[in-house]
């Protein structure tokens, strides 16, 4: 039988913090939920969902999928899951679309990205606006993460093989059900353009720190959106 062209796995995972809102484990099936009232048709490509073969492996508490598709889209979840899908699946460049750069001594979410660092070659930051000292201090002693400027994305994004897209990369104005909203985000377009070039170029794709709890309508749809926008990219061949 012929592997898949998508795979798509939940990990709804989320530590309870008292100073952060809960709700992070709802997210995968609040991005199911919003997908399937929407259509995802594009008169230059089709229907992705048509075109691809693709594989929803539901919820799991690990992230030991079943299938072996071309690429996996997992739904978080908070981004503490990013280090063991790239644990797993070993890219070399990593794309981190965050507001944060998620590089404190932490297991928790804000050091999801130091928990990648020994395993990849290369790490390109986009949309961080937010710096404690320490991550600074962590982020200038590794010369293999950059911090990468809007407008410079298109020279490092044919490199890429995982995107991380935590939602409060984008301004809380387009995704207010986040955990950590920070003002001055990206653009909606800007964001679903990356994810469209990160899709043709195969690269693996999480969605997390979406907060339902926060905002139950506008959020999943948006990321439901820009996870079309993505496999409008992969079926792109």
């Amino acid at each position: 039988m012929k592997s898949p062209d998508v795979a798509v796995v939940g990990l709804p995972r989320e530590r309870v913090l008292p100073e952060y809102p809960t709700g992070q484990a709802e997210a995968p099936n609040a991005v199911r939920s919003a997908a399937s009232t929407l259509d995802f048709y594009d008169p230059e490509v089709g229907d992705p969902l048509e075109i691809l073969t693709l594989v929803d492996e539901g919820n799991l508490r690990t992230f030991e999928p079943e299938s072996e598709p071309e690429i996996f889209v997992v739904l978080g979840g908070d981004h503490s899951i990013t280090p063991e899908i790239v644990q797993e699946l070993t890219p070399r460049r990593l794309l981190w679309l965050d507001a944060h750069p998620d590089l404190r001594r932490s297991e928790r979410h804000d050091g999801a990205l130091r928990g990648c660092l020994e395993i990849v070659d290369e790490v390109f930051l986009v949309g961080v606006r937010c710096w404690s000292r320490e991550e600074y201090d962590v982020f200038r002693e590794h010369e293999h993460v950059v911090s990468v400027d809007h407008g410079d994305i298109t020279e490092v994004i044919d490199d890429v093989d995982y995107v991380s897209l935590d939602l409060d990369v984008l301004d809380p104005s387009v995704v207010p059900g986040v955990t950590t909203p920070e003002p001055g985000g990206l653009p909606y377009r800007l964001c679903a353009d990356i994810l469209r070039w990160a899709g043709r170029k195969r690269a693996h794709l999480d969605v997390v720190e979406l907060c339902p709890t926060v905002e139950s309508h506008v959020s999943p749809v948006t990321a439901a959106r820009l996870v079309g926008e993505y496999l409008k990219g992969v079926a792109e061949r």
